[in-house]
Formats: C-alpha cells, structure tokens, sequence
C-alpha cells in the first residue's frame, strides 16, 4: 500500500478528535473535574490579584466600600505540554491502522485527564506550593487555619475528623472578615484510606452508633458527594476535605491551547517513522484555601 500522508494527516486528526470529545464527555460526572475552575488564558502568564476579593451583600451606607481588598501577586506561568508517538511506515504500507488507533486514543485520554495529573499534584504539594496570599495552600494560618492534625485513620478518627473539618471550614473568613459559610462536600485520600471512607460515608446500617443521629441514619450520606482515591498522594495516612459547591473552585485550570494533533514527516526518509502527536499550552494553580482543609496523621 501506498503511503498518502496528505490524507494520513486528516485521517489521524479526526481519530484524536473524536476520541477526545468522547473522554472529555465521560469525564464530566468525574468528581476530580469538580475541583478545579478553567480559566482561559491570552498571555504567557495570568495575575489572579483579585483571588482576595469574594463579593458578599452588605448595607448600602453612604459610598461604596472597597476598602481592605489586597492585590496579591499571585501569577501562574503558561507551559508547553506535548505527547508524541512514532509511526513506522511498515505499518502504514501494511494496513495496520488497527494497531495505531489504539496509541491515538490513548494520547486522547492523556489529554484529557492531564488538568486532574496537576491538581493531583497541586494537593499533593500544598503544604509546601505557595497560595495567593504567599503562604502555603495548606498552613496553620492565623485566620483560616487549613492544616490540622488529625487523630488517626481508624472508623472511630475518621468520624471525628469528619466533623471537626465540617465545623472548621465553615467558620473560615473572606479578607474582609466575612464568614464564607462553606461546607465540605468531597474528600480525597490516598488509596490507603479509600475503603474506610466509602465504608463510614456509605454505610446504611448502624454498626457503630457513634456514626449515625439520634433518627439513626448516617449523615455523611447526604453531607460528602464523594470520595476521592487519589495515588499521586504519597502520605498514606493523610486526607482532604473540599468544597466544591462555589463558581470559583479550590484550584484553577489555566487553558492558553487546548490539545491540539498535528503529524511530521521530516524524519521519514531518515528512519521510516512519521511523528505525530497532541500539544498543549497552560497550566494549574490553586484557588482559594479556604475551600480545602488537610488532615495529618502521623
């Protein structure tokens, strides 16, 4: 078979579309979606001065107050992304575009659960990654305090811990001092933990009555939308709790390019393979810390 790249190109093309319209559609229900906002982007970096600023209602008495609104510096940076594949010509002259669809579709699912690989890694890396008010996303800060120590990972812990963050985030504050009045509606946890807390948040019968209200039922049930099992997270013993109910999620998916396919040839005559590959330009940032609380365990 005569190899025809004018065609090959298009014919690829709409192999990677297609499949990544179909990932991207499967993935809306996914809850780790949920905890990230997409901005777009127009320039190599984007300010998020602004990440301060949460509106809230108030008097309307003489002027308008805007006071004690900061401008944070809180920048986060373009970056290229890409994944390549190589295609022999042998496989091309031979018909076996069976055995390259499946390399296509793959790129497609990379792609379209890369923003999910950075927020993984973003929450793994928040207690150290700076947020916008130049502390760690995760810190024992003197207002808004998200890092707390937790009182281990048994049934009984875990409940505890439950209640205590519910009762912590929705005393968090706005800069202007205003209660936010969140609750936290997702957990995430490393695969350790995954078992006792589908067990504890999905549990109907009252084996341990230190879980359940005086109607015995389980509250956790209507309270948590959902765990979490998340293996970038290398504390096997330490945990999340997000709000994820807010226009503005606790972390911020910067689109500058999205996943675009494209094919090169100018190796082929050297090595008999046709490069073809997706590229992607942007990047992950966190929202604001009082939508996420991390639990330590030792």
């Amino acid at each position: 078979m005569i190899v025809n790249t004018v065609a090959l190109e298009p014919y690829l093309n709409v192999m990677f579309n297609k499949a990544y319209a179909g990932f991207i559609e499967n993935q809306k229900a996914d809850y780790m979606n949920q905890l990230y906002t997409v901005v777009p982007s127009t320039k190599s970096e984007e300010k998020y001065g602004w990440l301060g600023d949460v509106p809230t209602v108030q008097e309307w008495i003489g002027d308008k107050d805007v006071a004690g609104i900061k401008d944070y510096d809180y920048t986060v940076k373009n970056k290229n992304w890409h994944s390549t594949i190589g295609i022999d010509e042998n496989e091309l002259e031979d018909d076996q575009h069976k055995m390259i669809e499946p390399r296509i579709n793959q790129m497609a699912q990379g792609a379209s659960t890369f923003p999910m690989e950075l927020v993984a890694e973003l929450i793994r890396d928040g207690d150290t990654n700076l947020a916008y008010d130049g502390l760690a996303y995760f810190a024992n800060r003197t207002v808004n305090d998200n890092l707390l120590a937790g009182s281990g990972v048994t049934l009984a812990n875990l409940k505890t811990d439950l209640a205590t963050g519910r009762t912590t985030m929705q005393r968090f504050v706005s800069d202007t001092g205003k209660l936010l009045k969140l609750k936290p509606n997702v957990i995430v946890c490393p695969p350790e933990l995954e078992v006792q807390f589908m067990e504890l948040i999905n549990s109907t019968a009252p084996q341990d009555a230190a879980n359940y209200n005086s109607a015995g039922t389980n509250p956790w049930r209507t309270w948590i939308n959902a765990v979490i099992s998340v293996p970038e997270l290398t504390d096997t013993n330490d945990w999340y709790l997000f709000n994820t109910t807010m226009p503005l999620k606790p972390f911020l998916y910067q689109v500058r390019k999205s996943p675009t396919s494209k094919m090169d040839e100018s190796r082929r005559f050297i090595n008999r393979t046709i490069q073809y590959g997706m590229e992607m330009r942007g990047n992950a940032g966190y929202g604001f810390p009082q939508m996420g609380i991390k639990f330590v365990n030792a």
